[in-house]
């Protein structure tokens, strides 16, 4: 697994009125829940690979609150790993 910066892209901001909420990309691949699972849980996980999804986890959270935005929802089903082995995060729903 790839240690680089996790990134989305943000296509639409809407903070009129609420519900507040920002649209992103479309992520290819599975959040991390159904990602262990498909590889028969997380005990079958190498060890540095765990550790590397919670260190590109808290980067991302830390960028956000850097910019002044809190998540509010961290969950394994709101952690994405996209299909080349990368983190993004979100909402893995389409709705929000």
């Amino acid at each position: 697994m790839a240690s680089i910066p996790i990134s989305l892209n943000y296509t639409m901001f809407f903070f009129d009125e609420p519900p507040y909420y920002i649209v992103t990309e479309y992520v290819e691949g599975k959040d991390l829940n159904s990602w262990c699972q498909e590889l028969g849980g997380v005990d079958n996980v190498p060890q540095e690979t765990r550790l590397e999804i919670v260190a590109q986890t808290a980067e991302a959270l830390q960028a956000a609150h850097d910019a002044g935005v809190i998540h509010r929802d961290v969950k394994p089903a709101n952690i994405l790993i996209r299909s080349g082995g990368n983190i993004a995060w979100g909402r893995s729903s389409q709705t929000c």
